[in-house]
């Protein structure tokens, strides 16, 4: 099996969380503004998926700490899922 390494800015996006003091409004901005641009969507459009995630996770949801970082993540892997199937469209 082959070993497959993230993108960078993966890594990029797992280190902000860690940083201390930075407000959660500018961690959104510039996770909304990474993810538009790995996936080539407006800020907006990434902003509506992300709202519309986080609604669906909230609706089920007991505890709602965490519930931004994993909205956050399913929609980088949705858009990363659709890319790919899209490249594949193209290649064949």
């Amino acid at each position: 099996m082959a070993h497959i390494i993230p993108h960078r800015s993966f890594y990029r996006v797992r280190s902000l969380q860690f940083l201390k003091g930075i407000p959660v409004h500018d961690f959104q901005t510039l996770a909304f503004d990474l993810i538009a641009s790995e996936s080539e969507l407006t800020i907006a459009d990434v902003t509506q998926l992300y709202a519309a995630e986080l609604s669906r996770l909230t609706s089920g949801s007991h505890i709602a700490r965490f519930l931004p970082i994993f909205a956050l993540q399913n929609v980088r892997e949705s858009l990363r899922q659709r890319v790919s199937v899209r490249s594949e469209l193209i290649s064949d």
